[in-house]
């Protein structure tokens, strides 16, 4: 049963994250996401992991009165809006958005026109 990744306490903005895409190719010479998964992972070409969408589901909301207890950072290790990611990805991961208002879904992207 697949879940949403516990953030570490230096990101005070969002206790969770969730990575159902993962890759990037902006190339951006600053980029965390890349150095971690240069460690980590074999490449970091845009993939799609749909054994992770299930993730919302699965992950009890914490009960607290602490801001950002339900937060969840989508794509951290991707930019799920770039211009080749395929917009079958981006609907699977916004239907889940869609069907859990009890989390608090935060995006970051280089593309908002898409």
């Amino acid at each position: 049963m697949v879940k949403f990744n516990k953030t570490n306490d230096s990101i005070e903005w969002a206790r969770f994250s969730w990575n159902p895409v993962t890759g990037c190719k902006n190339d951006c010479p600053y980029c965390y996401a890349r150095d971690i998964a240069a460690r980590f992972m074999p490449s970091f070409e845009p993939t799609f992991h749909p054994e992770r969408l299930n993730a919302p589901e699965n992950t009890p909301v914490p009960v607290s009165d602490k801001p950002g207890a339900n937060n969840v950072f989508v794509c951290s290790m991707a930019d799920l809006f770039g211009d080749w990611v395929p917009e079958e990805w981006i609907t699977a991961v916004l239907d889940q958005v869609e069907k859990h208002p009890e989390w608090n879904f935060l995006f970051l992207t280089k593309n908002p026109k898409r």
